[in-house]
């Protein structure tokens, strides 16, 4: 596990610890699933329809591309996402240990800390509770790279950002105890 206490400021106290529970990631798998099946029924019966249909071979070469077009999209989308469910997604957080301290919200993966400070978080709210775990999603709006209040997150240039606390326990409870936290922070900057 990786030890948060190397990576905080001076007088900051670690708050919560966590590291991913990539078992319990919420997946639509049984959603995306029964879509990827039944846009391949869907997509076969089309064409035995087709088939019987039209006489002319050039008409049923045409109409069988045409659906194949539009079938194979959403097979290949469904497809993806009924993989990335099951094997992928869990891989990808395998090794995601997360932090909140009384200033900041902190996110270890892939051998990189990303952190964004409490005070400017515009929304932080719970996602794809299920069970007792869940997402919570802390956003940042408006963020100035060069003040170095927020870490560079990514490459592009969103105007939305933040972090996400992957497949945590209890993260309603959670939740709240960040906002609780942020909104001291601010009212505290405000004095």
């Amino acid at each position: 596990m990786i030890n948060f206490e190397d990576f905080l400021e001076n007088g900051e106290k670690i708050i919560y610890k966590s590291k991913c529970n990539y078992k319990k990631i919420s997946s639509n798998f049984l959603f995306n699933g029964i879509l990827f099946l039944a846009i391949i029924c869907l997509h076969v019966g089309m064409i035995i329809f087709a088939l019987n249909k039209y006489q002319n071979l050039g008409e049923i070469i045409i109409v069988i591309l045409l659906i194949s077009i539009l079938c194979v999209t959403f097979e290949l989308i469904f497809g993806y996402a009924l993989i990335y469910g099951i094997f992928l997604a869990k891989k990808d957080y395998k090794d995601s240990y997360y932090c909140m301290t009384d200033r900041r919200a902190m996110v270890y993966e892939k051998n990189k800390l990303i952190f964004v400070y409490l005070q400017i978080m515009s929304d932080i709210f719970v996602t794809k509770e299920k069970d007792g775990y869940g997402n919570v999603v802390f956003n940042v709006d408006n963020f100035d790279y060069e003040s170095g209040i927020v870490t560079k997150l990514s490459n592009s240039n969103n105007e939305e950002l933040g972090l996400t606390f992957v497949a945590i326990e209890k993260p309603t409870q959670l939740c709240e105890l960040a906002i609780n936290t942020r909104d001291k922070l601010l009212k505290e900057l405000n004095k």
